[in-house]
């Protein structure tokens, strides 16, 4: 035998090697078309390993779906179309009977796997939900299910029933502090759980927000970047030591108190004095100390401040609280700074 011949044998018999390695596995698609939890379609398909869940919907079905910046949203399956825009409809992607956390493309199938696909939304005693998660803060979607929740769900109660869930008990409500292990420390490291629904950062705490119908829900964790600092804003609007609106930000070095405000209120109202800028109205909520002596008290992590707010530079991790006051806290703050 010459070496052409050699080398041909030897060509041959690493290819029976290698199909010897390449192997099957099996993964069974149940479909419910109109999600009354009765599998209308049931196949069992088999696939090369390390097929995902996609591939397994492309070989079994008339496939239609979008491309998102957290993955790929199935949007019809045989002629099934979902409408999250205007009806709340979505296909619930389940893997063995738990809902998957990634999308189809990103799920890997393992032997006997059973997918689960099923048509939802739409129904009078329920509302239809999108819960985004980004652990890492870098504008990524980690996670990116869809739930069905009863009317008058707040954001806490979506967070309870999808993540594992740590919260903290504040004066203004219920702080995350670690969802699914990923845990916050907002006292050594400027880091928290930014919330926000559909596209907006949230001013209230996730137990005050009830849920509507075709929210999108974001909680990413954030923290203080370069040349960034990390800040919370409270406000009382009524003065009654009520905290209405919480809502963390970060703001660059060398930011003021005023720069907080005109970043964080729809409008901000100010007069300038001999001692710098006056706080007028704060989101439609104005003062007359000239009629009734009402005025907005300047707070930073408790105490009042003893600048005006455009005079006040922000460090990393302070507080800043804005509060309507009448006369009682007027005559007390006109005594500490006169």
């Amino acid at each position: 035998m010459n070496l052409k011949e050699i080398a041909l044998v030897s060509f041959f018999f690493f290819l029976l090697i290698l199909g010897a390695d390449a192997k099957d596995i099996s993964a069974t698609l149940e479909l419910d078309y109109n999600g009354d939890g009765i599998a209308d379609n049931n196949a069992t398909q088999t696939l090369p390993e390390g097929s995902s869940a996609l591939d397994l919907l492309q070989a079994a079905t008339e496939l239609t779906t979008e491309q998102e910046e957290w993955g790929t949203f199935v949007v019809g399956i045989d002629g099934t179309m979902a409408d999250w825009e205007d009806e709340q409809s979505w296909w619930m992607f389940q893997v063995n009977d738990d809902q998957a956390d990634v999308s189809v493309e990103k799920h890997v199938l393992d032997e006997g796997d059973v997918v689960s696909m099923s048509f939802m939304g739409g129904k009078p005693d329920a509302i239809s939900v999108f819960l985004a998660l980004d652990y890492e803060g870098d504008g990524v979607i980690d996670r990116a299910p869809h739930y069905e929740m009863a009317n008058g769900s707040t954001v806490l109660d979506l967070l309870n029933q999808s993540t594992e869930l740590t919260t903290e008990q504040a004066e203004w409500g219920t702080l995350v502090v670690g969802i699914d292990g990923t845990v916050a420390d907002w006292e050594d490291e400027q880091s928290w759980w930014m919330f926000q629904v559909d596209g907006k950062q949230s001013d209230v705490s996730v137990e005050k927000y009830t849920l509507e119908n075709g929210d999108i829900v974001s909680m990413s964790f954030v923290g203080a970047e370069p040349e960034m600092i990390t800040t919370v804003l409270e406000l009382d609007y009524d003065g009654d030591d009520v905290i209405d609106s919480a809502i963390h930000y970060q703001m660059p070095e060398g930011s003021t108190a005023l720069d907080l405000l005109r970043e964080a209120a729809s409008q901000v109202t100010t007069q300038k004095a001999d001692f710098g800028t006056v706080v007028v109205g704060i989101d439609g909520v104005m003062t007359n100390w000239t009629a009734d002596q009402t005025w907005w008290l300047f707070e930073v992590d408790g105490e009042s401040a003893d600048v005006a707010v455009d005079e006040f530079v922000l460090k990393n991790g302070q507080t800043i609280t804005m509060t309507l006051a009448g006369p009682a806290e007027g005559e007390k703050h006109k005594a500490e700074t006169s």
